[in-house]
């Protein structure tokens, strides 16, 4: 994931992650929050102050491992498989870019073949890839226009929602069905579900906007829906049941992450102004409790993917951390 969602907290947001969008994702590059506006972004519309420097992470079995793309200012991770493959996204001098790490540390970058900037955002276990790219600027500008992508066996197919003015790919399960969001001429998310080219609008009943964020291989659906007031709240869509639900105390909670267990991945903010993050997982999923996922010393931790073997992975800002050696070998998939 991964990112490039930056928030306007009421008004259009912009998880930045690198290049993840979640992401979204998607290492967030921020953005002053704006006075309420008609149109609520969702969870592209996922918040964050403007940070120094973001860095990626790995939660396996209670540990910690942070890591850096070599030569990145930002790096984030937005899912992760049951092959212990991981894809997000970051920044460099060269702009930004989607990346995939294998199993021993190895990394490939992701750039779709004519984009100025790409965002992986999730991984399934197949290997197939799904993100989003610009060609009309950075993923960290909210001005730019997005549109999603699968990239399946170094093959690379456009996702676009029909008529939208931007189309973001966040997840994709081993069906391939592909969840998202989009925005409309009118300046509204909605939530999509795409498989084999064939789109359907989802959304949540009584939101200002919807984002889908993961969907797992049950036909389970997380993502955010953003209230009329500015509020957002994580949201599992599940055979027609809706359940809403929020971190406790939390002003903001966004949901990111949804294995085949129904255990969830995310992170919420306590105030509005969305100044601090702190990841959480709900490991017996909407019905559970809250456990916290916070990186070691870190500032901030947002979780965005979760596998079927409890891996969480994500972004953690700490100026002062040192990330674990990384190699500096790399492939490109920009062919084809």
């Amino acid at each position: 994931m991964a990112w490039a969602a930056c928030m306007n907290l009421r008004r259009r947001a912009c998880l930045a992650v690198a290049g993840v969008g979640v992401l979204a994702a998607l290492a967030v590059a921020g953005s002053t929050p704006a006075p309420a506006a008609a149109a609520q972004p969702a969870a592209s519309s996922a918040a964050a102050a403007a940070p120094s420097r973001f860095h990626g992470f790995v939660r396996d079995k209670g540990r910690y491992i942070g890591f850096d793309i070599p030569g990145s200012t930002k790096t984030a991770a937005g899912g992760s498989n049951d092959r212990g493959q991981i894809v997000g996204g970051y920044t460099a001098a060269s702009g930004e870019h989607g990346f995939l790490r294998d199993e021993r540390g190895r990394l490939v970058r992701v750039d779709v073949p004519g984009a100025r900037a790409t965002s992986a955002a999730k991984i399934n276990d197949h290997g197939q890839i799904v993100g989003y790219y610009t060609q009309t600027g950075t993923l960290a500008d909210p001005n730019a226009l997005r549109r999603g992508f699968l990239l399946d066996r170094g093959r690379f197919t456009r996702i676009d929602v029909p008529g939208a003015l931007q189309t973001q790919a966040y997840s994709i399960n081993n069906l391939g069905q592909v969840v998202g969001e989009y925005l409309d001429a009118a300046g509204r998310f909605h939530g999509f579900l795409w498989q084999r080219g064939r789109v359907v609008t989802i959304d949540v009943p009584g939101a200002t906007s919807t984002t889908l964020t993961a969907i797992n291989n049950r036909g389970q659906i997380a993502g955010v829906q953003g209230d009329a007031d500015g509020a957002l709240h994580g949201v599992l869509l599940d055979k027609g049941r809706v359940t809403t639900f929020d971190a406790p105390g939390a002003a903001l909670t966004l949901a990111f992450g949804l294995n085949n267990r129904g255990q969830i991945a995310g992170f919420a903010y306590r105030d509005p102004a969305a100044t601090a993050a702190q990841g959480f997982l709900l490991a017996k999923g909407v019905t559970g409790a809250f456990t916290p996922v916070e990186f070691p010393g870190a500032a901030a931790t947002l979780a965005f993917g979760l596998d079927d073997r409890g891996v969480i992975v994500g972004a953690y800002q700490d100026p002062a951390a040192t990330p674990s050696p990384q190699p500096t070998s790399w492939a490109s998939t920009r062919t084809r």
